[in-house]
This record gives structure tokens, sequence and C-alpha cells, in this order.
């Protein structure tokens, strides 16, 4: 099995003793250790977290093989339904590729923004968005996701 130098990221053989890049001892504490691939997630958790009266607090939890593209929106035939006069009929669509979750927004009149631990900026294009990335449609409706 290969595995990757912590200090460098180089790849090397399995019984490398030293990584060929740096030279730093693959048995130097827990420095080097083998490069371990995870599943990617298969599930999305949604929190609303402000929005209409009903909807703050609620949770939902969809399994991303049923739903590869999770579009939110005012109108019924979305998969996330925000019933707030604010958010558009098709608002924005969530997605993974690969481990990776991305948000585009729909066109939607009054903008999806994404938190980034400062201010909401918005979104003109598709984004990555961060484990628990919080995201506002339009000014007061507000949901985290995170993908599992």
């Amino acid at each position: 099995m290969s595995w990757t130098c912590s200090i460098c990221g180089g790849e090397n053989e399995g019984d490398s003793p030293a990584c060929t890049s740096c030279g730093v001892s693959r048995v130097e504490g827990t420095k080097n250790l083998p490069k371990q691939s995870s599943p990617p997630p298969s599930k999305l958790k949604v929190e609303f977290i402000n929005g209409p009266s009903t909807l703050p607090g609620s949770k939902v939890e969809l399994e991303l093989s049923t739903f590869p593209k999770v579009t939110i929106g005012r109108g019924t035939e979305n998969v996330i339904i925000v019933p707030d006069p604010e958010v558009s009929r098709k608002h924005a669509t969530l997605y993974m590729e690969g481990d990776e979750l991305f948000l585009e927004d729909s066109s939607s009149t009054n903008g999806t923004y994404v938190y980034d631990g400062e201010s909401f900026k918005k979104v003109e294009k598709k984004t990555k968005l961060p484990q628990g990335a919080v995201v506002k449609l339009g000014s007061f409706t507000t949901l985290k996701f995170t993908a599992e």
C-alpha cells in the first residue's frame, strides 16, 4: 500500500522507509500515515435556522442516491419547499460532485447567499459548500447543510 508524507504531500511506495521527496522518516511519530479514502457522503441534512414561523428548528434528511440534485424553492415541484414569498419558485440547486457539495442559484429574484464566517456572500456561479454551510435564500430564510 502506498503512503503520503504529511510533511510534503509526496506519494511513496508502501515499503519505503522514508519520503522520497523530502527524506522524512516514515516511522517519525504519526507524521506519515497511509492515505485513507472515505466513502462519499450518502446523506444531506438540512436544518432551517430562520424562516417562516413553522420552519425554524425543522430538519430534513435526504438520501443523495434518491435525490442526486436537490432543488429548493417556493414551488411544489422542488425537493425542499420553502413557503417564503422572498424565495423564488425555483430558487437554488444543491448537488454532489465526488465528495464535495455544490450550490447554484437558479436565477432567483432575491438571491442566494453563503455565510463565510463573517458575512453572507452572494452566490454568482457554481459554489463549493463547506461542511455545515449556512445559506440564506433572499433576506430571511436561512438553512444549514451537512453532507454525511
